[in-house]
């Protein structure tokens, strides 16, 4: 990211992981951390989940174009190698979305 290190205070990522393989999010998650100052935010912003127990998850999965689907458990997962998670709440309308306000570590 052709941003010097420490310079974005605020970083937002909307409803992109799922059409990342887990190098290129991690790398991603990476570049988020480099760029921000320690007391930055990160926002990891209504990603859609996947939810197998759901029907509708299942139908709507088979049918987006998001080939890297994970669960709220794996993003999580991902998000705090790198980051505090400071909040973090799901929703739903059709997909369950995931949705996290972050520090740095």
């Amino acid at each position: 990211m052709p941003v010097r290190n420490r310079a974005a205070p605020v970083v937002a990522m909307v409803a992109v992981s799922h059409h990342l393989i887990d190098a290129k999010l991690d790398e991603a998650l990476g570049e988020i951390a480099r760029i921000q100052p320690p007391a930055g935010t990160f926002f990891f912003f209504f990603d859609a989940l996947l939810v197998p127990e759901r029907v509708i998850s299942r139908f709507l999965w088979a049918r987006d174009r998001g080939a890297h689907r994970r669960t709220a458990v794996d993003i999580l997962a991902r998000l705090q190698g790198t980051f505090q998670i400071v909040k973090q709440f799901e929703s739903t309308l059709w997909h369950r979305s995931l949705a996290c306000r972050c520090r740095s570590l």
